[in-house]
């Protein structure tokens, strides 16, 4: 999450878990999660889970969110599908072709239980589940971090007074090498209060170095 802290990778499949990700793995949005009986559960990122069955006709914010996965994976053209989220006829041929190269059946719908909807690309932090056993609708099978990078720094209150949300950053790495990255917050200024001391130290500001490692490309699903 934006803070760094993990959330839950929440299955709502049925069937036995036949493959299931590993500590350290990174997922990309469009590829596969894990997989149920064989059929594999893509990531698609965005921030409204899966709730009801998507099919032409509907509308609504989990479908704006599918279309725009759909152009983001490269399936459509920006102006092919409705921004407002609508599911059109070219969000249906645009979906199936994404369940095609998944390996999941052709269909022009997707169902709650075929995908994972999450807010971006993902770090494997834990498994809970366990391969050969039943998914179970609702349970979490791993937990998960942005792939995006933070950095935290200590700085003295004047320091900190001259630095601003939105301000570019150098960040120097372990081995000396370094990267560009944004201040994303600012602490608070903590003053002791049992000294007469007027000085204070800042908790720093929070940088992110962009997103982390990540292997393969395209738009196919991961085995």
């Amino acid at each position: 999450q934006a803070d760094g802290s993990p959330y839950s990778v929440v299955n709502q499949a049925t069937g036995v878990l036949t493959a299931l990700p590993s500590v350290g793995d990174v997922i990309k949005c469009g590829r596969a999660l894990y997989r149920v009986e064989g059929h594999p559960v893509p990531l698609l990122c965005g921030r409204t889970p899966l709730y009801r069955p998507l099919s032409e006709g509907l509308k609504g914010w989990d479908v704006k969110e599918l279309n725009r996965n759909l152009v983001d994976l490269g399936y459509a053209d920006g102006g092919e599908l409705d921004s407002s989220g609508y599911f059109g006829s070219e969000t249906r041929f645009a979906l199936k072709d994404l369940k095609r190269d998944l390996g999941l059946a052709r269909a022009g719908s997707l169902d709650p239980d075929q995908a994972v909807v999450l807010p971006g690309p993902l770090r494997i932090s834990s498994v809970s589940a366990t391969l050969g056993t039943a998914a179970q609708p609702g349970t979490p099978i791993a937990e998960a971090t942005s792939t995006a990078r933070r950095a935290e720094v200590d700085l003295e209150a004047p320091q900190a007074e001259s630095i601003k949300v939105g301000d570019r950053a150098s960040i120097t790495l372990p081995n000396n090498r370094t990267t560009s990255g944004v201040v994303r917050s600012i602490g608070a200024v903590a003053v002791d209060g049992g000294s007469d001391s007027d000085s204070g130290s800042d908790s720093g500001p929070s940088s992110d170095s962009g997103s982390g490692s990540s292997s393969g490309g395209g738009s196919g699903p991961s085995t």
